[in-house]
């Protein structure tokens, strides 16, 4: 029976905003968090959960909230790369509350930070030597965007998924091509950063950037189709790069410009930590014509943060929902 016109819609007051933050440094598989903004005054004990896949299935559950997150009022809900997959295509969570339970279909943003990496074409990245030939200027972003809807296409009717990083012997022919379009990445991020800051986090960031090619370098490493020499190579250069390129000082923006710049040069120095857990390129750092290289190419504090990656040591945090008390997070 249809619901009658002035029949009142459930919906949770007291949830005032739901924002999707991406994680786009985790190379393998991307990760993130469900920031769930609530009203003091009116906050309920909550319960958060994906939809069921097609309408049909049980919904998944994410998160418990049971008591008002303090301070900011925002719950900070640790996600994995399945369940920020399904929000980036379908933006709504389901939101149960008060008792008998309520259910209500709630929209999702994007977060400001996130929005810089995300593809075009939703589950397409562009590989190494698209990206190459992009910062080459022998593909236009219009055309590659085109070839990366396609190959989305031919994926989707194909039973096994094609690998996607270059074989091995086509590494010396990579490099090359890399060291060649190396003035072509300098002349883009000199390029956006006279545009506008948006303009430059793409160049820097977002899915058409040195930081994703950077990316690439990593995969085809932790792969075997990189050698640790060459990888370090390729890094540094990146590196170099981006620390180097001009900021135009006489714009009004300059400061965010520069926060940007900096932002992605820890991100870069980031790629050089994961690459270090393949012990043959955390090896390669220590050998003196690397360390050399590297210090000849970057300024001396950047230098040894690139090369003090090789002797770092990680201990990844576990993921909590930061700011919630009593919250459960289901995996």
């Amino acid at each position: 029976m249809a619901a009658e016109p002035d029949a009142l819609l459930e919906w949770p007051l007291h949830v005032i905003r739901a924002e999707l933050e991406v994680d786009w440094e985790c190379v393998s598989q991307f990760s993130g968090y469900l920031n769930l903004e609530f009203s003091e005054r009116d906050f309920v004990p909550t319960s958060v959960y994906l939809r069921p896949a097609d309408g049909s299935g049980a919904a998944i559950e994410l998160a418990q909230i049971a008591n008002y997150p303090t301070n900011t009022g925002i719950c900070k809900v640790p996600l994995a790369s399945g369940a920020v997959s399904r929000l980036l295509l379908e933006r709504t969570i389901q939101i149960r509350w008060s008792d008998p339970p309520q259910v209500a279909e709630f929209p999702i943003n994007i977060s400001e930070s996130t929005k810089a990496g995300l593809p075009s074409i939703l589950g397409a990245n562009p590989d190494e030597q698209q990206l190459l030939a992009y910062f080459h200027g022998r593909i236009s972003e219009d055309d590659l965007l085109e070839l990366l809807q396609l190959r989305l296409q031919r994926e989707a009717s194909e039973t096994v998924t094609e690998d996607r990083s270059p074989p091995r012997d086509l590494q010396s022919y990579l490099v090359r091509d890399f060291v060649e379009c190396l003035q072509g990445m300098a002349k883009a991020l000199a390029s956006s950063a006279q545009s506008s800051p948006r303009a430059l986090e793409a160049t820097l960031l977002g899915e058409f950037s040195t930081y994703a090619l950077a990316r690439e370098v990593l995969v085809a490493l932790q792969n075997g189709r990189r050698s640790p020499v060459a990888a370090a190579f390729q890094l540094t250069e990146l590196v170099r790069i981006v620390d180097e390129f001009p900021l135009p000082t006489e714009a009004p923006e300059w400061e965010t410009l520069a926060i940007l710049k900096q932002r992605s040069v820890e991100r870069l120095l980031g790629i050089v930590s994961q690459a270090t857990h393949v012990a043959a390129f955390a090896s390669a750092l220590r050998d003196k014509h690397i360390e050399q290289y590297v210090q000849a190419s970057l300024r001396s504090n950047l230098a040894q943060r690139f090369l003090d990656a090789g002797m770092a040591t990680t201990n990844p945090a576990v993921a909590i929902a930061e700011g919630c008390n009593d919250v459960s997070v289901v995996s």
